[in-house]
């Protein structure tokens, strides 16, 4: 029986640890995502002259 609580408590833990890493990538790559599109943002707003920007 303690045989089949170690084995149980091992798949959840690593069903814990893979659902908590798979988690952390996702969120980190929206924080990249937006950075990027923040910067281009940016970088398009500096290209226009003032007078496009009085519009």
């Amino acid at each position: 029986m303690t045989i089949y609580y170690i084995l149980l408590s091992a798949v959840l833990g690593a069903y814990v640890f893979l659902g908590l890493y798979l988690n952390y990538m996702t969120i980190r790559d929206d924080i990249r995502r937006e950075r990027e599109r923040k910067a281009e943002k940016k970088h398009h707003s500096d290209n226009t002259t003032p007078l496009r920007r009085s519009r």
